[in-house]
């Protein structure tokens, strides 16, 4: 399944290069930058997120 809404699974890249990643950030100012690594601590966030 591609995009998940907070995900981007097609994104390895590690949260501290977003910053410098023009595509990435195209896709958080669509997601209204609630957008989440793809790790144990990013998906806990994401979790936590979508739990409110």
């Amino acid at each position: 399944m591609g995009f998940l809404g907070l995900l981007d699974p097609a994104n390895p890249e590690p949260e501290q290069l977003w910053p410098y990643r023009q595509s990435i950030a195209v896709i958080r100012e669509i997601m209204e930058a609630r957008m989440y690594p793809i790790t144990i601590e990013g998906l806990e966030r994401a979790m936590r997120y979508l739990s409110k």
